[in-house]
């Protein structure tokens, strides 16, 4: 019993140990680089539900307030988004969506092939869970194989999985989505599109919030817009 008993104190302070690292981590980021939503130069899109047609949509395709995101999976901050962007959905789960779009940077060794295993995952349905799981366990990307982030996703075909990680069509979806970010000016992750309004980075969870409650205000008393033909398409063969 005491060495059980070790080995509880062990994993429970490893624990908290990884929880205090990763609090400590935003608190670092919030207070010496989140910048303020005015200080990342903000600009309307006109043509910005062309974005917002083409990708991973997570959520209805009829919502009053679209988020579009160029994203990373190995991006840390990219990760701190997606963390506040599931508490935002989860408050609004019928009128906020998100729409995830493939951004990823030279810099992280694993994020182009993580991309990929995303893509093969929404091919069978699953691309936000497998979304999900990418971003919680960000620190095992390149130490845990696709196959078996895609089993703990509910992939149900995993040698379908693994044979379309190594097909062209995947890159090619890839390849639109970095030619659209590259349209837009991204240059860095993540780049937010929320309706018409860009942010060139991630302003921090409470800016966030008030700029996508803003977005929601001014759509008021309207009713929900009508699904463009392209967002009826199954997600992962856009």
């Amino acid at each position: 019993m005491p060495r059980v008993n070790d080995l509880l104190l062990n994993i429970t302070l490893a624990l908290v140990s990884a929880a205090s690292v990763a609090m400590v981590s935003v608190r670092i980021y919030q207070q010496f680089f989140a910048p303020n939503a005015g200080e990342l130069k903000s600009r309307k899109i006109q043509d910005w539900r062309g974005y917002s047609a083409v990708g991973n949509r997570i959520g209805p395709p009829a919502a009053l307030v679209t988020v579009v995101e160029f994203s990373d999976f190995q991006c840390p901050v990219c990760r701190l988004a997606w963390s506040d962007l599931q508490d935002i959905r989860k408050q609004y789960p019928d009128r906020v969506a998100l729409v995830f779009r493939h951004f990823p940077l030279a810099m992280h060794q694993f994020a182009a092939d993580a991309a990929r295993a995303a893509e093969c995952a929404a091919g069978q349905g699953v691309f936000e869970a497998y979304h999900n799981l990418l971003f919680s366990s960000q620190d095992l990307i390149g130490r845990r194989s696709w196959t078996d982030y895609a089993r703990a996703a509910g992939v149900s075909d995993a040698k379908a999985f693994e044979a379309c990680i190594g097909d062209r069509a995947v890159l090619a979806r890839l390849e639109r989505d970095r030619a659209a970010g590259k349209q837009l000016g991204v240059v860095g992750t993540p780049t937010l599109l929320i309706n018409d309004l860009e942010l060139p980075g991630y302003p921090g969870p409470g800016e966030l919030r008030k700029i996508v409650q803003s977005a929601l205000d001014s759509r008021k008393g309207q009713a929900l817009p009508k699904p463009s033909p392209s967002l009826l398409l199954p997600v992962g063969l856009k």
